[in-house]
């Protein structure tokens, strides 16, 4: 087995454990591994079947069928997801995923805290303010993808627009990418649970960032 494939695999198991044992996740998958890739168990590679319907859509379909690694706390879905050759990731998809009706949730919080989480763990994530955005880190090395600007190699995406791809200058950690969720949209309950330590990142990845990108808006890390 790969020892990259097998070090990034032990990442997301840790990850999963330590959100599972603060019950940050009310529902989750361990992850799997291949000779090449690390995902969730059961992972069914909708993510072609799902392009173009309605974000909605998207995460109930996601949700019935176990596409995930996670649920936090508000019904949330994260998937991670890489995909290896050699010593080097050529693709990875890490994804948040809020519930299309936070509104209900943020009504209701008593629906939700009494069965899972306890009386004040949810009252954080009911503030009538939020507005939920769901979002893509994604990764591909392939030359014929990448168009400078419009196409990043490294790129985020926000909500739900097909043409949103803000440029990173590298790939994401798993460790990086959770420690940015949790810390982004639930930071009360993080505090009181974690250390920035206890997600601490490893793995060193090479920039994939154009030199002409630098030079325009981009998140660096």
């Amino acid at each position: 087995m790969n020892k990259t494939v097998k070090e990034y695999y032990k990442s997301v198991h840790s990850i999963t454990k330590k959100l599972i044992d603060e019950s940050f996740a009310v529902s989750y998958n361990f992850p799997s591994q291949t000779h090449d890739s690390v995902s969730w168990s059961g992972n069914k590679n909708l993510a072609h079947v799902l392009k173009g319907q309605p974000y909605r859509d998207v995460y109930y379909q996601c949700l019935e069928t176990g596409q995930y690694n996670f649920k936090l706390l508000d019904h949330a879905l994260i998937q991670i997801y890489y995909k290896f050759e050699g010593s080097s990731i050529v693709c990875h998809r890490l994804a948040y995923l809020p519930h299309p009706e936070f509104e209900n949730l943020q009504q209701n919080p008593e629906d939700y805290e009494d069965v899972h989480y306890g009386n004040s763990l949810f009252s954080e994530m009911s503030d009538k303010m939020i507005i939920t955005t769901p979002m893509r880190f994604e990764y591909d090395v392939d030359e014929k993808k990448h168009i400078e600007f419009d196409h990043p190699k490294s790129h985020l995406t926000l909500g739900n627009y097909k043409d949103c791809r803000i440029a990173i200058n590298k790939p994401l950690s798993p460790n990086k990418f959770i420690l940015f969720i949790l810390r982004s949209f639930y930071l009360d309950k993080f505090k009181k649970h974690f250390k920035n330590e206890d997600f601490e990142c490893k793995f060193i990845t090479l920039e994939s960032i154009s030199n002409s990108e630098k030079e325009h808006f981009h998140f660096s890390h």
